[in-house]
């Protein structure tokens, strides 16, 4: 859903509405207009050259600063420009349309009649798609050709080598290393529950460390890992605590009764089992939000966008 706000601005400029954006000719620039939490932003589908990049870059920081924009992102064929959501927002989305984009034209970003994959003169032939989540103009030819560059290179990803195996082991080691910090804290007493969060982050960096190709398959298997890690860092933190206890007199026994121990708190003391549950659902639940943003980059990384190009109206 694109907010309200934003909605009548763009409809305003004389922008078209499509499913959650506005799209359109914006003071010269094919846009789209999108926000979602804590953020709006205009995504400017046109030529960048080196040397229009070059001076936006040197103006980033007093557009930052002026506009309140968290992130100016560029590349030869786009510019992604987002606003931090608070009060007064629009009125900044507004300031930024009227001074900033006829600046970006003097720097020498090319505006809607250009196309920004040939960097010719846009002609008859020109078409509207949503690509990637935003509205671009083309040549009907370019859109073709990035079509099929982009269903190519999705079939080089789905016959590719995925070294699963690897990944997958990289996964396992790099989630117990995570599980390490959980262990220790907990053994001192403490509970830091966002450690939850990092034994997610090391699961999914070990995958890609070992050479593991990313793969739909192989997500829920990462979180599988992760909960497995999390379970093994809970328990973990049992035993440093109990082998402290042993090696300082407070407990009977050797390091070797430690499985043992922790059986009998699990199978004799209903505190025990509630703090150890309590514990795991909150160490998962966090891992969970840990990984959440890695997981959707990970899934749009994997999923066909060639099936999700579609065509729009005509700007």
């Amino acid at each position: 859903m694109i907010s309200s706000g934003l909605k009548k601005f763009g409809l305003g400029k004389g922008l078209k509405l499509g499913k959650g954006f506005c799209y359109g000719n914006l003071n010269g620039f094919i846009a789209t207009l999108s926000d979602g939490s804590g953020y709006k932003s205009i995504y400017l589908s046109t030529y960048v050259s080196q040397e229009a990049a070059s001076r936006i870059t040197a103006e980033m920081d007093n557009l930052k600063k002026k506009y309140r924009l968290s992130a100016i992102e560029i590349n030869s064929k786009c510019i992604l420009i987002t606003f931090v959501d608070t009060i007064g927002t629009m009125k900044r989305v507004e300031a930024f349309t009227e001074e900033a984009l006829p600046l970006f034209k003097e720097w020498g970003v090319s505006g809607a009649d250009i196309c920004p994959h040939c960097q010719n003169q846009m002609d008859s032939t020109a078409v509207t798609k949503l690509m990637y989540g935003y509205a671009v103009k083309l040549h009907g030819g370019c859109a073709e050709e990035i079509l099929n560059d982009m269903k190519e290179t999705e079939t080089e990803m789905t016959e590719m080598k995925s070294n699963a195996g690897l990944g997958i082991l990289g996964s396992v080691l790099f989630g117990i290393i995570g599980t390490i910090p959980w262990a220790i804290v907990y053994a001192l007493g403490y509970f830091v529950a966002w450690l939850g969060a990092l034994i997610g982050f090391m699961v999914v960096k070990g995958y890609e460390v070992f050479g593991g190709k990313l793969k739909k398959s192989v997500i829920p298997i990462f979180a599988v890992i992760t909960i497995l890690c999390v379970v093994l860092g809970q328990f973990l933190g049992d035993a440093f605590q109990l082998g402290y206890y042993i090696l300082n007199g407070k407990i009977y026994g050797e390091l070797s009764d430690i499985p043992l121990l922790i059986k009998e708190l699990w199978n004799n003391v209903p505190d025990y089992r509630t703090d150890v549950v309590v514990n795991l659902i909150i160490g998962i639940i966090f891992a969970g939000l840990g990984v959440f943003g890695v997981f959707r980059a990970l899934i749009s990384r994997v999923s066909s966008q060639s099936k999700k190009v579609t065509d729009l109206e005509d700007i």
